[in-house]
């Protein structure tokens, strides 16, 4: 039973390392440097997508909604774009990210993200608007009219 244990242990482990018999025109090289590069891109993508949603739950300001809004359908074009890159890869022959710990290895930006503990607040406000044309621009007098003042009608007797 042993025997046949590490016999199909081996077996796998020949497997997963085998390069698919994918037909291509490319070397063994050059299908291992693409994909490697591929790879980079795809950890950089799904980076940025957990950016991207982090910052949309974590919105908050007078501009709310829009900003919500916005990174929510930015995130769902990044996180569209993973699946066409890994295929890709997977079609040249080569073997596609495996964890999110190979992501954070395998980035092209090299950025690190500190951890939340040391972020200097927990939400991210919208940007503020006060300096924009439109808040420069002279206010409309206001409906309410201020009563004038006048002098005393009678003088005070001392």
């Amino acid at each position: 039973m042993i025997k046949l244990n590490l016999r199909k242990t081996s077996e796998l482990a020949q497997r997963r390392d085998a390069p698919l018999a994918t037909r291509t025109d490319l070397s063994r090289a050059g299908v291992k440097d693409i994909a490697g590069a591929m790879n980079a891109i795809l950890a950089d993508v799904f980076a940025l997508y957990l950016k991207t949603k982090n910052f949309h739950w974590h919105m908050s300001g007078p501009h709310f909604r829009d900003y919500h809004l916005l990174l929510d359908e930015q995130a769902d074009q990044l996180f569209a774009m993973t699946d066409p890159i890994a295929e890709r890869v997977r079609k040249l022959g080569g073997i596609t990210l495996r964890s999110v710990g190979q992501i954070s290895r395998t980035r092209l930006s090299g950025g690190s993200t500190p951890h939340p503990s040391n972020w200097p607040h927990t939400s991210v406000s919208a940007p503020d608007v006060s300096d924009s044309p439109a808040s420069r621009q002279p206010s409309a007098p206001s409906s309410r009219r201020q009563r004038p003042s006048y002098p005393d009608p009678i003088p005070e007797s001392s």
